[in-house]
């Protein structure tokens, strides 16, 4: 929920608090709330748009023009559901872009007491390396492995 009513659309998004919830309702990691204060000043609002278009939207590779950020702080009919469609649209693509990160990630396995395909001089667990051996070799019940020498690992 968020941290007020909306009564004026244009004017309750004008100061960019409202759309700092959102986007930390999404992504609690990147927004801290604290940044952002309510504001009635232009001066202020501007403040706020800014710390979240180049700490947060950068991230997420949605920034926002300044002229649609000053036509969303001076209340423009319209201004703030552009904005707010194009952040839509932009924080789908950007989950849809960590969902595949996610599942392309390499698995590694590490030996008890921290060696890593580092310690055995390579860099990825991909195929073909003492990782990826190791990892097959895990999953089809080596007897090396019964000794729970070695443990999966996340990345």
């Amino acid at each position: 929920t968020l941290s007020r009513p909306k009564r004026n659309i244009a004017r309750d998004f004008s100061d960019g608090v409202l759309v700092a919830e959102i986007v930390a309702h999404h992504f609690p990691r990147l927004v801290e709330i604290h940044n952002y204060s309510a504001a009635n000043g232009s001066d202020q609002k501007m403040y706020n748009w800014n710390t979240l278009n180049q700490k947060v939207l950068k991230r997420l590779k949605a920034t926002i023009p300044p002229h649609q950020i000053q036509s969303v702080v001076s209340c423009t009919p319209g201004a703030i559901e552009v904005v707010l469609n194009n952040l839509r649209q932009r924080l789908a693509a950007f989950q849809q872009r960590q969902h595949q990160q996610q599942q392309q990630a390499p698995v590694v396995v590490a030996a008890e007491g921290g060696a890593c395909p580092a310690d055995w001089g390579e860099e990825e667990a991909g195929p073909g390396s003492t990782a990826h051996r190791l990892f097959w070799a895990f999953l089809e019940g080596d007897d090396a492995f019964k000794d729970s020498r070695f443990k999966l690992i996340p990345n």
